[in-house]
């Protein structure tokens, strides 16, 4: 992945064959610890959402590198450490997840009109929007993964997710909400 300074990214991998990764409500917990303790220094995260099978970030990079560690091999490095502990817990063996963590750039999209499928409020439907709306759309996305799955009816019923953060519902604190408000599309 090749990250840019000052660029929003939408950050994703799921299990390898679209397995579960994670098992239980504190293997969330713990993966959100690695986030924190690799991945959030290098980051502004500004959307989030935890899947049984897979994970999104909305992320704006602030450093590449700091103390000759990159990015990209902080990602690998959380990763990796959640990896080796779900292995051990669940007795399993290989790849937790599909190999290559994809990072897409937000802010440098190459096409200036994107196609998407929006699932977010109700049946998918297909449109096109500008570049600039694409990390609006992106924060949508992500927090209407846990509807779009039928895991819950509405986006603040899922715990492992950002969206409550916005609102102001508790749970969890990683989001930077001063620039992520920038591109909400729900109401407080």
């Amino acid at each position: 992945m090749i990250f840019e300074e000052n660029h929003l990214f939408h950050l994703f991998n799921r299990g390898n064959n679209r397995e579960a990764i994670f098992y239980n409500e504190g293997n969330y917990d713990f993966f959100i610890q690695k986030i924190e303790k690799y991945i959030l220094p290098h980051v502004d995260i500004l959307a989030w959402c935890l899947m049984p099978n897979h994970f999104h970030f909305m992320i704006e990079v602030l450093n590449v590198e700091i103390n000759g560690y990159e990015l990209n091999d902080a990602i690998g490095i959380a990763l990796r450490s959640y990896a080796r502990a779900i292995n051990i817990q669940e007795h399993r063996v290989g790849s937790l997840f599909q190999t290559g963590t994809r990072a897409q750039n937000l802010t440098k999209p190459e096409n200036p009109l994107i196609t998407s499928r929006n699932y977010f409020y109700g049946p998918a439907y297909i449109f096109r929007f500008h570049k600039s709306q694409y990390p609006m759309k992106c924060m949508e996305y992500i927090h209407g993964n846990p509807v779009k799955a039928g895991l819950v009816k509405e986006p603040s019923l899922w715990r492992y997710s950002s969206y409550n953060e916005y609102l102001g519902n508790g749970g969890f604190k990683l989001c930077n909400k001063k620039k992520g408000r920038r591109y909400i599309s729900f109401t407080q």
